[in-house]
């Protein structure tokens, strides 16, 4: 998010200028290529028509010549002839709608109309140069007075080594030369107005942005995706819905880790509520044990009071060591293990009431943690013991083993809170020993699940392969 807010601040204006300089220069670009083809295009289709015309009339006046004495016309001294051939020719030009015309005898000067002068350089038929026939158009060329013309040549039948050549004019190639003035100022005022359209448009792409940039820089902690508003084109509503997305994940985030803390104080809260009724008792007890051995001078009842401060301190140990294998991470040794075996060392070593009765059933192996799963079920058989049951039933089975005592069983409100950590309905109880055990049941690849409520009944389903 700061590297956009810099691009923006940085470049906003830089922005607007590229997006109102790309819109005219294409608008521009587009215009003159339009111009430029539609010129060259209509005048090269223009003077190709007219060296076709030109060629077309050149061959009828050729052809009306046919017949004609030009021979006599090119003798010395004939200028009656000349005068008579110059003026049939002129007679063809007003006919035909040419500019001029012009006879190029094989040798002598040619004979132009007396009325129409001949403008095309000569070096466009040289004389001396035998003539086939055929027709022949020239290039465009300007006349003096600055007109566009054209002309084009063809042999006379009937008369070997005589050509006719025409001309005609190009005036339309000064009106395409208007025209393209004409488009000039058009491109223009089409640029002026794509001037004008381009800052419009570049002004709606960097106007959003530009808020967007203002909105995302005065971003508070505690800001919500509603700060963000979505309007202008289709990229800047994309960019707007995917900074308001970015917000909601972060209050999301915010959120969770409020409630993970408020979970955490909570937990630590009752961790210390736990170890200090935990240690309170045995540390009272060690200190009246204390005081009256600082007084007693009966060794027998010395020996006495020190067992039992020695007791006293080793149930603080064992209720330090319970809550430290909260923070260590269970880590299962699995083996293919008898259950029925397990079990049976869990009820000789184990707490619990002196009734406990390992039911008969098939011999089962699992792969578990044999440590581990005695551990679970000396947790079941001490809560069996301090809810104030009098018998234990365990019954082994394929992938499981079930503890069912006689106690008072469990209440319908608690059922869903006795998997809870350091919750207790007991004065002496802290609310670890079913938590944990089915944290370790989990760790070994099963779960404990609670059966029924009355008679208290817990399930530890294992794993029968290994893992």
């Amino acid at each position: 998010m700061p590297l956009l807010q810099r691009f923006l601040k940085v470049h906003r204006w830089t922005s607007w200028l590229m997006a109102w300089l790309a819109t005219v220069a294409v608008g521009l670009l587009v215009t003159i290529a339009l111009v430029l083809v539609w010129s060259q295009t209509t005048e090269v289709a223009l003077v190709n028509a007219l060296g076709e015309k030109l060629a077309a009339q050149a061959g009828l006046m050729a052809s009306s010549l046919q017949e004609a004495p030009l021979e006599d016309a090119s003798a010395p001294g004939a200028e009656e002839a000349r005068a008579d051939v110059g003026s049939r020719i002129s007679a063809l030009i007003g006919v035909a709608g040419l500019q001029s015309a012009a006879l190029f005898p094989p040798e002598g000067p040619p004979i132009v109309s007396p009325t129409h002068p001949w403008h095309a350089p000569l070096s466009g038929t040289p004389p001396s140069q035998p003539v086939s026939s055929g027709t022949t158009v020239g290039a465009m060329f300007r006349t003096a007075e600055g007109r566009s013309q054209r002309a084009a040549y063809t042999s006379v039948p009937g008369h070997p080594g005589w050509r006719l050549g025409v001309e005609g004019s190009g005036a339309f190639l000064d009106v395409v030369d208007r025209v393209q003035t004409i488009l000039l100022l058009v491109t223009g005022l089409v640029l002026l107005l794509t001037s004008i359209v381009g800052a419009l448009l570049a002004a709606a792409v960097t106007l959003p942005l530009a808020r967007l940039d203002r909105e995302i820089r005065r971003l508070k902690p505690g800001a919500v995706p509603e700060d963000i508003h979505v309007d202008g084109p289709v990229e800047v509503r994309g960019l707007a819905m995917s900074v308001r997305a970015l917000l909601g994940a972060i209050c999301e985030r915010d959120v969770a880790l409020t409630q993970a803390h408020s979970a955490q104080v909570v937990q630590v809260q009752a961790l210390a509520a736990a170890v200090a009724h935990e240690v309170r008792n045995p540390l009272h007890a060690l200190s009246l044990t204390l005081e009256t051995l600082a007084h007693a001078e009966d060794p027998d009842r010395r020996l006495k009071l020190t067992t039992r401060a020695s007791r006293n301190i080793k149930e603080i140990e064992d209720i330090v060591g319970r809550f430290l294998d909260l923070s260590k991470p269970v880590e299962p040794r699995f083996a293919q293990v008898a259950l029925r075996t397990v079990v049976a060392e869990a009820i000789a070593d184990g707490p619990g009431p002196a009734a406990v009765r390992l039911e008969e059933g098939p011999r089962v192996t699992a792969w578990t943690d044999p440590n581990l799963v005695r551990q679970v079920l000396w947790n079941l058989l001490r809560n069996a013991e301090e809810a104030g049951a009098t018998q234990v039933r365990i019954r082994v089975e394929p992938g499981a083993i079930t503890v069912e005592d006689d106690g008072p069983g469990i209440e319908d409100a608690m059922v869903g809170r006795i998997f809870e950590w350091f919750h207790t309905t007991r004065a002496t109880g802290t609310g670890l020993g079913l938590p944990q055990s089915r944290r370790i049941c989990r760790a070994l690849g099963g779960d404990l699940v609670l059966v029924r409520l009355r008679p208290a009944t817990f399930r530890l389903d294992l794993r029968q392969e290994a893992p």
